[in-house]
């Protein structure tokens, strides 16, 4: 299955492994305060992967430490992670795609 929505991506990582991964925060939603909620992950980056260079390029040459992208992900699951006594779910899944979002200008 394959879901599209808009994130932030922070960086490109490399695992123990060697597999490349986007750092990305997947916008959820909202909660009852208006406060923006996001699925935190790291999503496995192929040679198919649209897009890559591109927002790569786009956050080198920004002074932004984020950049607002929408993406496209396959098999997206969640999985459990302790730190700190404390249990966090981070997200994983197939980087099927990604673009930087146009900054929306006031007029």
């Amino acid at each position: 299955m394959k879901s599209t929505t808009i994130a932030l991506f922070t960086k490109v990582a490399s695992l123990p492994s060697g597999t490349k991964v986007a750092e990305l925060a997947l916008m959820s939603g909202s909660d009852v305060k208006d406060k923006t909620r996001y699925l935190n992950g790291s999503f496995i980056i192929t040679k198919k992967t649209k897009g890559i260079d591109e927002v790569v390029a786009a956050i080198d040459a920004s002074t932004e430490e984020k950049l607002l992208v929408e993406v496209e992900i396959s098999n997206l699951f969640a999985e459990a992670s302790a730190f700190n006594e404390k249990t966090y779910i981070n997200y994983k899944g197939l980087l099927n795609s990604i673009v930087v979002k146009p900054k929306k200008t006031s007029e």
